[in-house]
């Protein structure tokens, strides 16, 4: 990945199938909620929103095994400088698509407060460099510095280390 990097800035791809992939192998997520219901999130599948520079996120669903739905959510994306790695941050919320013809279980779903699901994408690592890649970067005094979502998915820069 480094070879030729006498040329800085370099420019790395990640595309939404690979950033896909990175976030299914946290998934799924199951919590219980408000110490009623079992919840599970599953199949994550990402998309970018490049006009704003957000990631678009849906995934599967299920409370209680009597619910389900796609979840809708959309963040930002930051560099971690610990790792180098791309995560999710600035999370929201944006939809529940259910089954329009169970119009109950789009009221009960409806009511389920974005703001407290929103915290458990935080910092979900949708990109993450290989371990000797991030040590060759920090020996050449190299980082990730810049990252741009574009509509195949992120782009981002490797550069001198400030």
């Amino acid at each position: 990945m480094l070879a030729g990097c006498a040329g800085l800035p370099r420019t790395v791809s990640v595309t939404n199938a690979q950033m896909s992939a990175r976030l299914a192998e946290q998934f799924p997520i199951e919590r219980r909620w408000l110490q009623w219901f079992d919840l599970r999130l599953s199949d994550p599948r990402v998309t970018t929103v490049p006009e704003r520079q957000r990631v678009r996120t849906e995934l599967d669903l299920h409370l209680a095994d009597r619910f389900e739905a796609r979840l809708v959510l959309e963040a930002g994306v930051r560099i971690e400088p610990a790792d180098q790695s791309l995560r999710l941050h600035d999370v929201r919320i944006d939809a529940y698509a259910v089954d329009p013809s169970d119009s109950g279980q789009r009221d009960r779903l409806g009511r389920l407060p974005a703001r407290l699901l929103a915290p458990w994408f935080e910092d979900l690592v949708v990109h993450r460099l290989g371990d000797d890649t991030v040590a060759r970067l920090r020996r050449e005094g190299l980082s990730v510095r810049q990252v741009d979502v574009t509509e195949r998915g992120l782009q981002f820069t490797i550069d001198r280390a400030p």
